[in-house]
């Protein structure tokens, strides 16, 4: 998986040139998709378990917000959190480069708290827009409830800043960025030279 997510980084360094979508974009375009209640199961949540490389989730009754995210993030052409933790929302507290709550803008990802607050439980979406004077964040994500019983892909009502566990900024998909951000796929590259 790192192999796909490094080769959908080098796609993303001509992002600008060729036109490709945003994170937010991408998530923003998935607004609607939902589960299917009873038995069968959306063909298309099951496809992001595939993009992040974890076929052997063929449900959507699994939590896929991280899923739904990672998948997007590739068709972005941004990479996504390791293969063995990419499912978990927390996962993306290390992704990208860390973002001041003060200073949160649309496209950041947002980590927030499910469960007890330092679990390992968490919910992960991308930031639409800052309202309140700053104080809340309305976002977009997936496997947020739908209002019908069954979750999807949806906007969430605006939400305190104050109460997530942190933001995350893509970082563009150039060598010098990545390593300027730390990205340890960087430094194994620059040891192998």
């Amino acid at each position: 998986m790192v192999w796909l997510a490094s080769q959908h980084g080098i796609v993303g360094a001509l992002a600008g040139v060729i036109g490709m979508p945003t994170l937010l974009e991408v998530m923003q375009s998935r607004l609607g998709i939902a589960e299917i209640r009873g038995k069968k199961h959306n063909p298309t949540i099951v496809g992001w378990f595939k993009d992040v490389g974890h076929a052997e989730v063929c449900d959507d009754e699994t939590s896929y917000c991280s899923a739904g995210l990672g998948s997007a993030a590739l068709e972005a052409g941004l990479p996504i959190p390791p293969h063995n933790v990419c499912l978990m929302a927390r996962s993306w507290l290390t992704w990208g480069v860390k973002v001041d709550p003060g200073d949160v803008q649309p496209g950041d990802v947002a980590v927030w708290p499910r469960g007890d607050p330092q679990g390992w439980q968490g919910h992960v979406n991308v930031v639409e827009k800052v309202v309140s004077n700053g104080r809340d964040a309305v976002c977009v994500g997936a496997n947020q409830s739908t209002g019908k019983g069954y979750d999807g892909v949806t906007r969430s009502p605006p939400r305190a800043i104050s109460q997530a566990l942190g933001f995350r900024r893509p970082v563009p998909a150039t060598i010098p960025a990545l390593r300027s951000a730390g990205s340890s796929e960087v430094k194994k590259g620059d040891l192998v030279q």
